[in-house]
């Protein structure tokens, strides 16, 4: 199966049960790059320091572009802004607190990782994880974001719906 998904119908499905978590304010895509902005105040920080870091930033503005899809994991290159100040640099210190507050959202554990680049941090997706918490027969193969559209091949064996 081929499907080509324009990135904003694919928001809406992914909000079809319930609204994007309150720490994303917004998110689309241009091109073969997500664009999304992040309130760092409303993700649960225990330190006074990161918190008060986190309150100083304000909205982070965030991209993602993908940099490749394997064994049904999407890898994401990651830059983030405040203030026009590279903060994505300071996402080392801030790893476990995000994926913490990943693993609250009710997100199956996994689905949503954040890793340290070469370069730049990397959201890992795992997309075939999220497939089958819907449904399982089917296999992502491929996926590409080209022109704010997802491209996916899948092949699909015998489905059933969860």
């Amino acid at each position: 199966m081929n499907l080509a998904l324009p990135f904003s119908e694919a928001i809406s499905l992914a909000t079809a049960e319930k609204p994007l978590p309150a720490v994303l304010r917004s998110v689309d895509c241009r091109g073969e790059t997500l664009h999304a902005e992040i309130d760092l105040e409303a993700i649960p920080i225990g330190s006074f320091a990161l918190r008060l870091a986190a309150a100083a930033a304000g909205t982070v503005t965030v991209t993602a572009r993908l940099a490749g899809y394997t064994d049904g994991v999407a890898t994401f290159v990651v830059t983030a802004h405040a203030w026009n100040l590279p903060a994505h640099k300071l996402l080392p210190f801030l790893l476990e607190p995000v994926n913490k507050a990943i693993r609250d959202s009710g997100l199956p554990d996994g689905l949503i990782r954040i890793e340290r680049g070469d370069d730049d941090p990397l959201v890992l997706i795992d997309v075939q994880q999220a497939v089958e918490t819907k449904a399982s027969g089917v296999t992502v193969t491929s996926l590409q974001l080209l022109d704010a559209v997802l491209h996916a091949e899948a092949t699909i064996g015998t489905v059933t719906l969860h």
